[in-house]
């Protein structure tokens, strides 16, 4: 049997290495990088940053997002977004990424990242 997981998800077995993301690049400033969560983990998104377990570092691999046009992400929804997710947070991925920070696009179109260790510094969350 073959499996599919080209998103990030919390299948060790998964080589990431051997999946092609597109790398992202900086942009002109016309998109927003926004991720779906819920008010519980909003405080400490501010305080320790995006982790990219729900709980703990070992549920998932990657910390996932959208692209969104500027003029529409306010109040933002979407399919690429969990459909029960409470609260949007934006994310500056143009300063992570010039900090040295990977972000990838997936064949879907999903942005993901792994930030440094498993975790996107709080100083990238926009409020």
């Amino acid at each position: 049997m073959l499996i599919r997981a080209n998103q990030g998800h919390s299948i060790k077995i998964v080589d990431l290495s051997s999946i092609s993301f597109k790398e992202l690049s900086k942009s002109d400033g016309r998109m927003v990088c926004v991720h779906g969560t819920f008010r519980k983990h909003v405080e400490s998104i501010f305080e320790k940053g995006l982790l990219a377990g729900v709980d703990d570092l070992s549920e998932r691999l990657m910390i996932h997002f959208e692209l969104v046009p500027r003029e529409i992400a306010r109040g933002y929804r979407s399919e690429g977004l969990r459909a029960n997710c409470e609260v949007l947070v934006y994310v500056d991925y143009e300063r992570a990424i010039l900090d040295g920070i990977k972000f990838y696009v997936t064949e879907i179109g999903s942005i993901i990242t792994k930030g440094g260790n498993g975790c996107l510094p709080s100083k990238y969350v926009e409020n």
